[in-house]
């Protein structure tokens, strides 16, 4: 009904009268296209959800999947079957997390760090997609909702990654470019804050740095 109605006053917009009433059906044999619209690719569409937080847009990928694989229509829970195959094959149970939708914006959806990074990992092993995929996520100090951390003249470029932030919550999680050459991939989950997220967002800041400024043998060391 929605779409109906916008789509109305799109034609109205342009001087096309509209009359009579929808009905939702199968899409008749003998019907002519008048117009047709491709999306933009995959690619490009991740740029958007993961530097600016598209949480719509997010979802509506999610269901996307669910019908490239799972077959049409695309629904969540089909998005989510997807999501549980890909962990399987990462070692991760279904019963060890809780998936509810593709938006973020829900507190039932509950994964570890150590998963997340663990499809971190992958991604930055898989070739066919993982410069696409390093690509969506927001530069730290030059765009998308990272456009002003990581703003110092040796931490600009250095740290790719996406936030994520709820009332109480507050994660960051990505890839950083260690002076040793290396990327590593980090996971940072913040729950209950009982402050300020600005404080949580400073700790996590500074656990990137000690990325920035030392090897993966050195962290190992420090690490409680």
């Amino acid at each position: 009904a929605y779409f109906v109605a916008c789509f109305a006053e799109l034609l109205k917009a342009h001087g096309i009268k509209v009359k009579g009433q929808w009905r939702e059906a199968e899409t008749p044999d003998k019907v002519r296209e008048l117009a047709s619209l491709r999306s933009a690719p995959l690619s490009v569409i991740l740029m958007d959800v993961n530097k600016n937080s598209n949480n719509f847009f997010a979802e509506q990928v999610l269901k996307t999947v669910g019908a490239e694989v799972k077959g049409a229509p695309g629904s969540t829970a089909k998005g989510i079957e997807v999501i549980s195959d890909y962990l399987k094959e990462l070692g991760v149970a279904p019963g060890e997390y809780t998936a509810v939708n593709g938006s973020g914006l829900s507190r039932g959806t509950k994964f570890t760090a150590a998963q997340l990074n663990a499809a971190l990992v992958d991604m930055a092993m898989n070739e066919d997609v993982t410069h696409e995929f390093r690509s969506s996520l927001a530069i730290g100090g030059r765009d998308g909702t990272l456009w002003s951390r990581f703003r110092d003249s040796d931490e600009v470029d250095r740290v790719r990654a996406k936030t994520g932030t709820l009332d109480g919550v507050h994660c960051l999680s990505g890839y950083a470019l260690g002076q040793d050459g290396r990327l590593y991939a980090f996971t940072f989950f913040v729950n209950d804050l009982p402050y300020s997220i600005s404080r949580a967002r400073k700790v996590q800041d500074q656990l990137v740095s000690a990325l920035f400024t030392a090897g993966g043998d050195v962290l190992a060391e420090q690490a409680p």
